[in-house]
């Protein structure tokens, strides 16, 4: 079982004109007391966003030259590179600042994985399409950034397939992604193509179903559950409700699903099976706050951090609120016997800034 991760980095981009990114660091600790929260109607208290822990900077600083991207590595380290493919990491826990090797081409809006302790594998989200007449493939700058005796290599990788009956530059952005196959194969699901795996031992691809994954982002694999979990996405609703076989109150699911905690059997066939959705992070109706979106965090431990933005017709116009949230497991120690069961922790709501570009991770 993974260690419990302490932090959860929120990255703004909130001074476009010198394109800093800050980097705050959510303590998770306070969002699991030790004790289980009772249930109350009171909404959280609004508060300013922590101090920035740390700055970066592009290289290019004038005329709209420059941009970063940011992606986890490990437990709790933070990869930062700019559009040059430098890269540094960031520990939050040794306060330390680390060189890492230069990618091969720039990363922007990128996923990640990391395999292991130190495998990291990151690939842009938009594809571009390769200069050929009849394209054949993806280039997603899919890179492996692996371990060495002394440092780490940064290594390019095959593109990724392409299926398709017409040429449409819409298909092949990554909607969902995970890791399976005990570690071996990282799946990704392209938009109106399918669902693909990448083998890490043979670097090879290859087409495994015209089905998508039914949560959107990244969804996280729990050895203690034998399940995956992510965020429901709002074409799977239908499907979601059909398959609610280990839900603790099936009653009690809402009507709409998308962006609800979800338990999936990603191995199931003839295709993935939703398990169980919970709704989670509501807020009252006479604050007026539409919501915008949301992004899961695994902290280990079968602890989840759940971020959900929200617009509000009155200033301040946008909100940000972090939930901390359990998954457990009742009435047996197998999915056969028994169910699941969501336990909701603290919850807190940060002002943002009213123009901004933002990562959770």
């Amino acid at each position: 079982m993974r260690s419990f991760r302490r932090f959860v980095h929120l990255v703004l981009r909130d001074r476009p004109r010198l394109k800093e990114y800050s980097l705050r660091n959510i303590d998770m600790l306070r969002f699991f007391p030790s004790t289980a929260p009772g249930p109350s109607a009171e909404p959280p208290s609004t508060n300013n966003l922590p101090p920035p822990a740390i700055s970066f900077s592009p290289p290019g600083l004038t005329r709209g030259v420059g941009g970063m991207d940011f992606m986890l590595f490990g437990g709790d380290k933070v990869l930062a590179t700019d559009q040059t493919g430098t890269s540094l990491l960031y520990d939050p826990i040794s306060n330390n600042i680390r060189s890492m090797p230069t990618f091969n081409t720039s990363k922007c809006r990128s996923i990640s994985l990391t395999i292991g302790d130190s495998d990291l594998y990151a690939m842009n989200t938009i594809p571009s399409w390769p200069c050929t007449p009849v394209p054949t493939g993806h280039d997603h700058n899919l890179e492996a950034l692996l371990p060495q005796q002394e440092g780490f290599l940064c290594r390019p990788l095959p593109l990724t397939p392409c299926q398709f009956e017409e040429f449409d530059p819409g298909h092949g952005i990554i909607r969902s992604y995970t890791v399976a196959g005990g570690g071996s194969s990282i799946w990704i699901t392209k938009e109106g193509m399918g669902t693909y795996s990448f083998n890490t031992s043979s670097e090879l691809w290859s087409r495994i179903g015209d089905w998508a994954l039914p949560f959107t982002g990244r969804g996280e694999y729990l050895p203690e559950h034998k399940l995956w979990f992510g965020l429901t996405s709002g074409s799977h609703e239908a499907r979601d409700t059909m398959n609610l076989l280990y839900a603790d109150d099936v009653n009690a699911q809402p009507a709409d699903t998308t962006n609800h905690l979800c338990a999936v059997d990603v191995e199931a066939q003839p295709g993935p099976a939703v398990r169980a959705t919970w709704e989670h992070v509501v807020p009252p109706k006479d604050l007026g706050w539409s919501p915008v979106d949301s992004h899961l965090v695994y902290l280990g431990s079968a602890r989840f951090c759940v971020s959900r933005i929200f617009e509000s017709t009155k200033a301040p116009h946008q909100f940000m609120v972090f939930t901390g949230l359990e998954v457990e497991r009742y009435g047996g120690d197998d999915e056969e016997n028994g169910g699941l069961h969501m336990v909701k922790h603290r919850s807190e709501v940060y002002v943002l800034p009213s123009s901004m570009i933002y990562w959770v991770i």
